[in-house]
């Protein structure tokens, strides 16, 4: 890695960080509820990082971004209606999480066997393909080719 790519990484975490950041300083001035709130529904992403190999972080990422992707609408749908809403006691959103965890958790489990799946159907596919090619050359040269 040269050192503009190394720059650009590292401007692109900065950002990432302050985005972050100005997020939580948003939150947190809407209502300390909020903030609590994210932070009982980031429980899952930081299980999945403890419970995960070092190094390997797709665990993390799929239950993150799901967990992620819901907790943020429900807060900020919150303070756009400009009331106290309390997430806390609220089953509905903490269901929306739990789901979105559990099929963070899904996909991680499922996507390896999916990929093996698909690769066994192409792997299936090319060898039919050969077969069927291997007895039109059969057809055309006659058995002698075959046995070579």
């Amino acid at each position: 890695m040269n050192a503009s790519a190394s720059r650009i990484s590292v401007n692109g975490r900065a950002a990432i960080a302050a985005i972050l950041l100005g997020g939580l300083i948003v939150i947190a001035t809407s209502a300390i509820s909020y903030l609590i709130f994210l932070m009982l529904a980031t429980v899952p992403i930081f299980a999945a990082s403890f419970l995960e190999r070092p190094g390997q972080r797709q665990a993390t990422t799929s239950v993150g971004a799901l967990t992620m992707s819901t907790v943020i609408p429900l807060i900020l749908g919150a303070i756009a209606n400009g009331s106290e809403r309390d997430l806390l006691r609220s089953p509905t959103a903490w269901m929306f999480v739990g789901v979105a965890a559990a099929i963070g958790v899904g996909i991680y489990f499922l996507m390896p066997v999916v990929a093996v799946w698909f690769e066994d159907m192409q792997a299936n596919t090319k060898l039919r393909k050969m077969r069927e090619r291997q007895q039109a050359l059969t057809t055309d040269w006659g058995p002698e080719v075959a046995k070579r």
